[in-house]
């Protein structure tokens, strides 16, 4: 082997990777505008907020022209939208959203005006300003966000499907292959067994949590056959442990998980095995309508 045959190697890419994991939901809101007459909304604005998988929030103030106090809050200006209908409004709103640095999400059909936060979590939902725009707000999603704590060999495993494609002609020689499907798995083997952990997992998907006067109680039983899970599920992240963006996080946006096991012992540490399946969310970009590498916490909405 000749000297240099190893200039490609960089250790600074060779790592161990424990990662932190989150299971949650990003807050929505809808809102629904109303169209400009002769400049009625100039100088309106409404507020919103987002945040970070850390907590961290960022407040914003959406405006249409004029110049409005900032109060603590970013200021967007969709600038003076005369004589638009609801729906131009609505566009006007998501342009400016859009061109706008801040880590959160939008996007808009006819009249309405979607904004989702950055990450899971909870924030305010989006209000009209005290210079009011009459526009109609619908908090869609109520964020939330639950951490794993200890975790232990977290593993995510991309899985594709494909049709061979052959010609008789050449008997079993592969010519290509048509990608019809994929998927993804990711498992979780969670530590910290505590109540709330089994509350969030097994209780709020698959299982069912009773209240019985001060007490949760969760468990298994009837009161969610035929019914479909992915209205359930939420999105799971990973992220490096140590790191402060998303920069080598995971979002699997829409994931179920499933209890596969619980061991009880005297000698060994009791561990959680959470297997979580993922499915297809069409309010993604198509790129990434299973999961997303990086830094997913804006344009992350369609």
């Amino acid at each position: 082997m000749g000297a240099g045959s190893n200039n490609n190697i960089n250790e600074a890419n060779i790592t161990l990777r424990p990662v932190d994991v989150f299971y949650g939901l990003r807050n929505k809101d809808k809102v629904t505008t109303v169209a400009d007459v002769a400049d009625s909304l100039l100088g309106t604005y409404f507020d919103f907020d987002s945040t970070d998988i850390d907590g961290t929030l960022s407040l914003y103030r959406l405006h249409f022209g004029g110049a409005p106090a900032a109060d603590g809050r970013t200021l967007i200006d969709a600038g003076a939208v005369t004589g638009l209908s609801a729906a131009g409004v609505a566009s006007a709103a998501d342009t400016a959203l859009t061109a706008n640095a801040g880590r959160f999400s939008n996007c808009v059909s006819s009249a309405d005006l979607f904004v989702e936060a950055g990450s899971m979590g909870t924030v305010t939902a989006a209000v009209d300003g005290s210079v009011a725009t009459g526009f109609t707000f619908l908090n869609q999603v109520v964020g939330d966000k639950f951490s794993f704590g200890a975790t232990d060999d977290v593993s995510l495993s991309p899985e594709f499907s494909f049709v061979d494609v052959t010609a008789s002609q050449l008997g079993e020689t592969l010519l290509d292959q048509i990608q019809n499907g994929n998927n993804i798995s990711v498992s979780v083997p969670a530590k910290e067994v505590i109540a709330t952990l089994f509350q969030k997992t097994l209780g709020d998907v698959a299982g069912d949590n009773l209240t019985v006067g001060a007490d949760i109680v969760t468990g298994v039983g009837e009161s969610k056959r035929f019914t479909n899970m992915k209205a359930l599920s939420k999105e799971l992240m990973l992220r490096p442990s140590g790191e402060t963006d998303l920069t080598n996080a995971w979002s699997v946006w829409r994931a179920k998980p499933d209890l596969t096991g619980l061991n009880f012992s005297g000698s060994d540490l009791q561990v959680l095995e959470l297997d979580f399946s993922a499915y297809r969310d069409g309010n993604r970009p198509s790129e990434v309508s299973l999961a997303a590498f990086g830094k997913a916490d804006k344009g992350m909405l369609v």
